[in-house]
């Protein structure tokens, strides 16, 4: 069972790596057209979605479905993707994808702010400084970070299950 993990993980870091950008690619495109089909069209769906997206508590006032759809959902599907993907390459293959693919949702962000402007956005985007805009992001990449890593290893074990490979947590 060992040499089998082993020729499929020599050959196939790259083919991986691939297929993680590929997923990020298709993750980063979904989410950039429907940021711009709310903002632009003058559809129901359209005027739907950006109102959800604007949606804020009525009893806190505080908008959890902007890191909901900017930050936490795209980190979970792109961790357990990648955890999937790269579970027949050594753990260091997830790792790195994972904290790759972090930066690449926190990337996003400032378009975010300027397609669909809400007031976080104006404070932390427009009147914020260098720092604060900054520190912001850095926040965000640590919490992606964290939502990729956990679910990208739940997305490794559960491939390796699946697949009868002993998985490396037991290593």
């Amino acid at each position: 069972m060992d040499d089998q993990r082993t020729n499929r993980a020599s050959g196939g870091i790259v083919l991986a790596v691939f297929w993680v950008v590929v997923a990020y690619l298709v993750v980063a495109v979904v989410e950039t057209f429907w940021h711009w089909y709310a903002a632009t069209q003058e559809t129901s769906v359209a005027h739907w979605l950006k109102a959800w997206y604007l949606y804020h508590d009525a009893s806190n006032g505080k908008a959890y479905i902007e890191g909901l759809a900017d930050l936490f959902i795209p980190a979970i599907m792109l961790g357990f993707g990648a955890g999937c993907i790269t579970a027949f390459q050594e753990q260091r293959v997830l790792l790195w994808c994972a904290l790759l693919l972090s930066f690449g949702i926190i990337a996003l962000f400032p378009y975010y702010a300027v397609v669909i402007p809400t007031k976080d956005s104006n404070e932390w985007w427009t009147f914020a400084s260098y720092e604060i805009r900054a520190f912001a992001l850095v926040l965000g990449y640590m919490k992606a970070a964290m939502l990729s890593l956990f679910f990208g290893f739940g997305g490794r074990w559960m491939t390796q299950y699946f697949h009868g490979i002993r998985p490396d947590m037991e290593d």
